[in-house]
């Protein structure tokens, strides 16, 4: 089943091209490469879809494995957690495996010095965050025109809140403020100008 719409590559130092994987965050959850939709929440298992929504709410979507480790099993002792940790990204790069191309998940979840993060990735919830501020620089320096062109393709991005039904912690919680102010602001700034 395809999406409507491009697909983006990033180019690797080597020269490999690697599709972008689309993740859409907004109103819903669920993973395209090339146009196409390789998963829905429902194949994701609730802790592997917020273990997702902590690496995109993060910066550059990384995060030490002991921060994973004590938002999943604060209780937990070190040994266990890490153990039910190692489970569960195992168990997420099987099920990213099973759709994406032979052997390119790597690409996408790395593992690496105690750190985990998505890689290669684009996310609609920062694509709206990206076109409402261009969209408000522009109305700033009273060019409506493209400000408005803007506006529209930030709205046609927006699909709903960021990870509904993903309870997580005060990391998600904040990225969905930021979300609401910058749709606030957004609409705060077209509402002065028409």
């Amino acid at each position: 089943m395809a999406e409507q719409g491009i697909f983006y590559e990033s180019i690797k130092f080597d020269g490999v091209v690697i599709p972008l994987l689309d993740i859409r965050i907004l109103g819903g959850f669920k993973i395209l490469h090339r146009a196409i939709i390789l998963l829905h929440a429902e194949e994701l298992t609730p802790a592997q879809r917020e273990l997702l929504c902590l690496l995109l709410s993060a910066p550059e979507f990384k995060l030490p494995q002991e921060t994973i480790q004590l938002h999943f099993w604060p209780d937990s002792p070190p040994d266990n957690a890490r153990s039910k940790f190692d489970t569960l990204v195992s168990r997420l790069r099987k099920n990213l495996a099973r759709v994406l191309p032979e052997d390119t998940v790597h690409y996408y979840l790395k593992r690496e010095k105690g750190m985990l993060w998505l890689a290669h990735c684009r996310v609609d919830a920062l694509d709206v965050l990206a076109a409402v501020d261009r969209g408000i620089r522009h109305l700033r320096l009273q060019e409506c025109w493209q400000a408005g062109n803007v506006f529209t393709a930030a709205e046609s991005l927006w699909r709903g809140e960021f990870a509904p039904g993903v309870t997580g912690e005060d990391q998600i919680r904040a990225c969905r403020e930021n979300i609401k102010k910058y749709q606030e602001a957004f609409r705060k700034e077209v509402g002065c100008k028409e």
